[in-house]
């Protein structure tokens, strides 16, 4: 039987079954919500000894198919080896950048697709324990525009989703919640 608050309440013990943290992925795009996600994930990786992978994804124009994206003269293959290359570079760069001597230990990697769809791939296929993402926070028409890639990997993730709130967001609603001064 349990404990019992002053006010009698019946506390019930009750071991929290986790599951360990051995993989996390860290999805990137570059923003200062993708690096503040990228921190955490480093923390949490370090903290729980844990490997660390970082995907980025290029989502090509939804308007012109992969197969007609190419270079003058070139082949759509020549295109996509030019930016994969491009994206490979700026992204080992990043890491090199935030996770300064630990940037050894971290596993890297771009594709090309739609971002929400590559990474709940990427969860299935390589069975992370966790997944830290930044998220820029939209709200209203940009939210219902272009949806929340974020939201959609907490719905479909079948595991963890940490979601770090861009500094911008954070910012604005510290703001809002602090109180305004009085006026004489």
């Amino acid at each position: 039987m349990g404990e019992r608050t002053p006010s009698g309440v019946q506390l019930c013990h009750a071991e929290v079954l986790m599951t360990p943290i051995r993989k996390i992925l860290v999805p990137v795009d570059f923003s200062a919500g993708s690096t503040d996600a990228f921190e955490y994930a480093l923390a949490l990786a370090t903290r729980f000894e844990a490997r660390l992978e970082v995907l980025h994804v290029w989502e090509p124009s939804p308007n012109i198919p992969n197969s007609r994206l190419a270079w003058i003269d070139s082949e759509p293959a020549a295109f996509w080896e030019q930016v994969h290359t491009e994206l490979t570079a700026r992204l080992d760069d990043f890491v090199r950048q935030h996770a300064g001597l630990q940037a050894a230990s971290i596993t890297q990697r771009v594709e090309a697709g739609y971002v929400a769809h590559s990474i709940l791939a990427a969860v299935d296929h390589e069975h992370y324990d966790m997944v830290v993402m930044g998220t820029h926070g939209r709200t209203g028409l940009s939210h219902f525009l272009l949806g929340s890639i974020a939201e959609r990997v907490v719905r479909l993730a079948p595991c963890p989703v940490l979601t770090v709130r861009s500094p911008e967001k954070k910012a604005k609603l510290r703001e809002k919640s602090e109180p305004k001064p009085a006026q004489a």
